[in-house]
């Protein structure tokens, strides 16, 4: 019982951070930073840190404001009343500060010999209005909040997983250490977690991380050309959620033939190239993929 208080007391203490970043005036004197997996022993991704009157964001954490999603933000900065939200050096979008938020975490636990943690998976910040517009928007809301359990569901499903497309979880670290630099933790946290899911990637990352010995014997294993390593994550992406890995190259190619923030363009050559029956199951497939396809190979 006293760990979950301890888990209830650290997530209390962020939604207070959030709310006095969104609806405190006053800049922040004092530089926070902390982490978005609750229960660590040490500081690893994924982490938020806030200073002054800026947001930064070294986690894969989605974000929805106002029922917005925008996925993954890397920095949002005050300036006067207003929020300026941040994709990488990309300003994305521009929230105007209410007087009250409502801030909800969809969070995700882990209970294991090694990892004992608390996940915030998703964060959505929602501006507290009147309560006629309330009502107005009250079978919209409701709709999200079913969009977000299902999220929730489908990441529990994905844990429970251990031989997602046929192979088990060290073979697809096998598969993966082809493509990615092992000294890039970064990129392996992204593609662990977007191919086995929440809580073995997660796992198999922190291995990954400790393990100097397995890293340096899946370094040997990098593909030397570039395009090589990009198809061959694509196509281990493509097994995991059960399509065909035939299309690895030509998936490659539509996500290599535009710029990585211009997610509307890829989506739609995807379903021009894959057609839209069933809807997106591709792009949806490789869309957590897509800056480490760009960035990390």
């Amino acid at each position: 019982m006293k760990e979950k208080k301890d888990f209830i007391a650290v997530l209390e203490e962020y939604k207070q951070l959030f709310t006095d970043f969104f609806c405190e005036p006053k800049l922040r004197s004092v530089k926070v930073t902390r982490s978005f997996a609750i229960g660590e022993k040490e500081k690893i991704l994924p982490t938020f840190t806030l200073e002054k009157n800026e947001f930064q964001n070294k986690g894969g954490v989605n974000f929805a404001i106002n029922f917005i999603n925008l996925w993954y933000i890397s920095d949002m900065k005050k300036d006067g009343k207003k929020i300026k939200i941040y994709r990488d050096d990309f300003l994305i979008g521009i929230f105007y500060l209410p007087k009250q938020i409502q801030i909800e975490f969809l969070i995700h636990c882990g209970n294991r010999p090694y990892l004992n943690v608390v996940d915030i998976n998703w964060i959505r910040i929602s501006s507290v209005v009147e309560k006629e517009k309330k009502e107005k928007k009250s079978s919209d809301t409701k709709k999200k909040k079913q969009t977000l359990q299902k999220a929730e569901l489908s990441i529990s499903e994905k844990t429970k997983d251990l031989n997602p497309g046929k192979l088990s979880g060290e073979q697809y670290v096998t598969e993966i250490a082809k493509s990615l630099d092992a000294s890039n933790l970064s990129g392996w946290y992204q593609t662990l977690v977007a191919i086995l899911g929440q809580e073995n990637g997660r796992a198999w990352y922190l291995k990954i991380k400790e393990d100097h010995e397995l890293r340096k014997k899946l370094c040997k294993s990098r593909v030397n050309n570039k395009q090589g390593r990009g198809v061959h994550l694509v196509k281990t992406a493509l097994q995991a959620h059960g399509l065909n890995v035939a299309r690895a190259a030509e998936a490659y190619k539509i996500i290599q033939s535009h710029n990585k923030e211009n997610l509307k363009a890829i989506s739609a050559e995807f379903d021009k190239k894959f057609g839209q029956n069933p809807p997106q199951k591709y792009y949806k497939a490789l869309k957590p993929l897509i800056r480490v396809l760009k960035e990390n190979l």
